[in-house]
């Protein structure tokens, strides 16, 4: 046999010649990896909670598919425990190639399609603000009193009222004309503490109130149709087993427990779920003022949850100018507006909240 011949034993180059260069090549590397895995800490183990897992899948496949699916079930891990886990998962996820490092992207920012940065930004917003949010005391209350909210925001008239009877590019026209026409106003809520009063909402027209239309659609211009007074009044209906103060009071203040309060409460609801629980913190925002370990733990939990992103330059429904929170998409798109240099909840675009407090009268203003 040809000494040369790659099947002859003696052949260096043979695989089976253990003066083969190559064979004590694998032997050093057998070494080192043995010598790295020795060294590096062990990996753990790279799970993340139920409920996590569900909402990166979801928001996964909302950016994939421009669909959303609600799905999320179980309960949160505390905050310390989760951002361990993602980190974790983050580096054992990437030498798994660029499949694994998509989701450890994923993982880390908790949103798709955009830059850790931008969550990271609004995240940090957030916890500033609950910082600022949760400094006073809270306001005494008694259960005979009022709660006074007073807002001000932009009344436009339902564009789907202006399909009934009509061609679907006429209806396409009242749409675009309705949408262009805006009825600012200012608005005084006064809310019985334990709701065995009737309150008062006395909405304030600012450039008059917004014309009736009929079922088509159409404008009404019977004067007896409309109020001619910019100052309209409506009683709120006394409700004492669903007090709207009560159920701030009821609500936790430890930031994990109020998340999964939140979530539970918002599950199938919204065109997403994290929308849904932003939607819900938003109305639970206004009276939380005076309740400042509840207010911060609302800002806590809304830098928990995905899709909220930064707006530099946002202006309230009032004209007050500050930074924004802005979440949802196209008609559904809100944002919360603080003042740039003390973090104050101004309100949102839609609505702006001007004064909360307390009075003993409805109809009674704080200054009285």
């Amino acid at each position: 046999m040809s000494p040369m011949n790659p099947m002859n034993p003696m052949n260096p180059m043979n695989p089976m010649n253990p003066m083969n260069p190559m064979n004590a090549m694998d032997d050093v590397s057998a070494v080192e990896r043995d010598e790295l895995a020795r060294l590096l800490p062990s990996p753990g183990n790279p799970r993340l909670s139920d409920d996590r897992l569900t909402r990166l899948e979801d928001h996964l496949m909302q950016e994939l598919t421009g669909e959303a699916t609600v799905r999320i079930t179980g309960t949160r891990e505390p905050a310390a425990a989760r951002a361990r886990t993602r980190r974790r998962f983050a580096v054992v996820g990437l030498p798994l190639g660029v499949a694994a490092a998509v989701l450890a992207t994923v993982v880390a920012t908790g949103v798709v399609g955009r830059g850790p940065a931008d969550q990271e930004d609004a995240a940090g917003l957030l916890q500033r603000v609950a910082g600022a949010a949760t400094d006073g005391e809270p306001t005494s209350v008694r259960d005979d009193q009022f709660l006074y909210i007073r807002t001000q925001g932009v009344s436009r008239v339902s564009a789907a009222s202006a399909d009934g009877g009509k061609s679907a590019e006429d209806a396409k026209k009242a749409r675009e004309e309705v949408g262009k026409t805006g009825y600012p106003y200012r608005r005084t809520d006064w809310i019985s503490v334990d709701g065995s009063e009737n309150g008062l909402a006395r909405t304030t027209w600012l450039e008059g109130q917004p014309a009736p239309r009929d079922m088509n659609g159409e404008t009404i211009d019977d004067p007896l149709a409309r109020s001619m007074d910019d100052v309209e009044d409506m009683t709120l209906s006394a409700d004492p087993d669903h007090s709207y103060y009560d159920e701030l009071k009821a609500l936790p203040t430890d930031p994990d427990k109020l998340y999964d309060e939140v979530w539970a409460r918002t599950r199938g609801q919204g065109p997403t779920h994290e929308e849904a629980a932003l939607e819900y913190i938003t109305t639970m925002l206004n009276g939380a003022r005076l309740l400042p370990e509840l207010n911060g733990a609302l800002f806590r939990v809304a830098a928990e949850i995905p899709g909220v992103r930064v707006v530099e330059n946002a202006e309230d429904a009032a004209g007050r100018k500050g930074i924004g929170l802005a979440f949802g998409k196209g008609d559904d798109r809100a944002a919360w507006i603080f003042d740039k240099k003390t973090l104050k909840y101004l309100g949102s675009d839609e609505e702006a909240l001007l004064e909360v407090g307390v009075v003993d009268e409805k109809g009674q203003e704080p200054t009285d």
